[in-house]
């Protein structure tokens, strides 16, 4: 498989995803409430942001301690 037909697979399973994620919601709020769906998204974004967030502080400590192992060889 070359890279143009990888990409248009990538394209075609995000927006898949994309739809079935649009009507499980859609399905979700008629069934459960629109109250109910909303807290659990909100749920779900505030996890995310808390993943992204020790991520990035992961990264920032891995690139100072790269910084000082080279200026400690120096």
């Amino acid at each position: 498989m070359n890279l143009r037909q990888m990409a248009a697979l990538n394209v075609a399973k995000f927006i898949g995803s994309a739809v079935v994620v649009g009507v499980v919601n859609t399905l979700a709020i008629e069934y459960f409430g629109l109250a109910t769906v909303g807290v659990f998204w909100a749920v779900v974004v505030f996890a995310y942001m808390i993943k992204i967030t020790y991520e990035i502080e992961v990264a920032k400590l891995e690139r100072l301690n790269a910084l000082r192992k080279i200026k400690d060889s120096e």
